[in-house]
């Protein structure tokens, strides 16, 4: 029994982000697994402008692999795009405790309600996202 050079290249490959179609993991989709979102509050947050609400979230490290040190928790793309029509301040909570492969985390989200903000019935949708040490 021996090694088959084929194998091994395309191993290699799939190690380095070449060729994913073929690999196994790349079917799998594993980014979308490095944070899953286990709880968050099912009901509309109500504040007036100037409070701060506080709600708990429950994320986990869906792989195998720790995340690293240097994670944030920020708006999404999506939401920070149209940041000027939530009536929210910026987001931005860092992640200080080491998360295991596996592993969950609670976070405190601060959301900061804009003084200008105007008290309506309009409800937001306020989407996040964990970025790592490099943006991403």
């Amino acid at each position: 029994m021996g090694l088959n050079l084929e194998d091994v290249t395309k191993k290699f490959h799939c190690n380095m982000g070449e060729g994913n179609e073929g690999c196994d993991w790349a079917k799998k989709d594993w980014k979308l697994k490095r944070v899953e979102v286990v709880e968050f509050p099912q009901q509309v947050l109500e504040g007036a402008p100037g409070q701060i609400l506080l709600p708990n979230i429950v994320l986990k490290n869906g792989t195998h692999w720790p995340w690293k040190a240097g994670c944030t928790l920020t708006l999404a793309q999506e939401a920070s795009e149209g940041f000027e029509n939530l009536p929210i301040e910026m987001v931005s909570v860092p992640v200080n405790d080491a998360v295991s492969g596996q592993g969950t985390i609670k976070l405190t989200v601060p959301l900061k309600i804009n003084d200008h903000a105007i008290y309506g019935d309009k409800v937001y949708e306020i989407k996040l996202a964990m970025r790592g040490p490099g943006g991403w």
